[in-house]
């Protein structure tokens, strides 16, 4: 099999996990990376809604850790990372770069009683839905269960444990914020390792692809 470094479309560097010790594994899924000059209005948002008291019961996401989650693998073997690797790059060359713009606010379950709190995109580009069927593709073959509904593009802003009826803020809180988020260009891909504790997940790069 080829190692990390070697599989086209890769970015090498950041393999750190011990893939040979049976046993071990891994927290890991896939996801879009987003760019610093959305991170930092996104950051702007956060404090905004923060400030307008709306939420008083969430836990808000750190700007430097917000990403676009595209296939979730759950607790893998660290000896089939390798090979998630593999098939991913093998795929990248069906995968078309393509631009989103995050464009409005909206909550899970619903905007009454919200549990998470997310930004999302009201016109997903075509590529993107091709994106997903390929990593969908890529999984079933490795053996992972498929998604069973097609997941909505968004990113997490907060998460509220114990949720409570809230009064949604009105569009004009946030409407400068939106008018100033950058449309970005997606080109890659990130496998993530999600290392959980009692203050929250972080998240370890474990390798890129590009396309």
């Amino acid at each position: 099999m080829e190692s990390p470094e070697q599989i086209r479309g890769t970015f090498s560097g950041f393999w750190r996990f011990p893939v040979t010790i049976p046993g071990v594994k891994i927290r890991t899924f896939l996801a879009i990376p987003i760019p610093r000059p959305v991170i930092d209005r996104l950051a702007d948002l956060i404090n905004t809604l923060r400030k307008n008291g709306s939420f008083p019961e969430a836990k808000w996401s750190r700007p430097d850790q917000i990403h676009m989650t595209v296939k979730f693998f759950g607790d893998v073997e660290s000896h089939r990372i390798p090979l998630i690797i593999q098939k991913i790059g093998n795929y990248s060359m069906k995968f078309r770069s393509y631009s989103m713009l995050l464009d409005y606010l909206d909550a899970f379950p619903d905007r009454r009683q919200p549990r998470v709190l997310w930004i999302g995109v009201r016109r997903i580009p075509e590529d993107h839905h091709n994106l997903i069927d390929s990593l969908e593709q890529v999984s079933t073959e490795l053996g992972f269960a498929p998604d069973k509904k097609s997941a909505i593009p968004h990113l997490t802003l907060a998460r509220i444990r114990h949720p409570k009826p809230v009064k949604w803020p009105d569009d004009s809180v946030c409407v400068k914020i939106f008018d100033n988020i950058p449309c970005f260009h997606i080109n890659s891909i990130q496998l993530l390792a999600s290392n959980l504790s009692p203050t929250g997940a972080t998240y370890q790069l474990l390798n890129e692809v590009f396309f």
